[in-house]
């Protein structure tokens, strides 16, 4: 690597062919070229088009045999838990943890309830259908 403020040396034809980077990579960049984000910038060589998953086929699944392996251990790690949770010397944000894990093992997560609200509080309107096409159709008419 060159050093910072090092003047640079033209190249010949050999070496800036060793010095280029792969046709797939070349390629990589000109499509992200050709794709702009919501605010017209361009896009880099890793940006998703819209609708475009980076992992396409999901999180990759244990295999059975490290599954079996960390059930096997799951009792040992219950009374890890348990001798942190009732020690003492522990500090109390560990002994809280230890708890919150065992509970969430036991009793599965707490659920998070959520308040839906209206317009000032009110009720959640609902519309049908038709009624829904009808406001879009009134709102297209006074952007007009």
């Amino acid at each position: 690597m060159a050093k910072p403020g090092a003047k640079r040396t033209p190249q010949t034809k050999t070496a800036a062919k060793t010095t280029r980077k792969s046709a797939s990579a070349v390629g990589a960049r000109s499509r992200a070229a050709e794709i702009r984000t919501k605010t017209g910038k361009k896009a880099n060589a890793t940006t998703f088009r819209k609708g475009q998953t980076g992992n396409p086929h999901g999180r990759p699944k244990l295999p059975e045999e490290l599954k079996a392996a960390f059930r096997a251990d799951a009792i040992d790690a219950l009374k890890v838990l348990e001798q942190i949770m009732r020690s003492t010397k522990a500090r109390p944000e560990a002994r809280i943890k230890a708890a919150e894990v065992i509970l969430n093992r036991g009793y599965g997560t707490p659920t998070q309830s959520v308040e839906l609200t209206g317009k000032d509080g009110g009720p959640v309107e609902s519309m049908t259908h038709e009624q829904a096409l009808a406001r879009l159709a009134e709102l297209r008419a006074e952007d007009a």
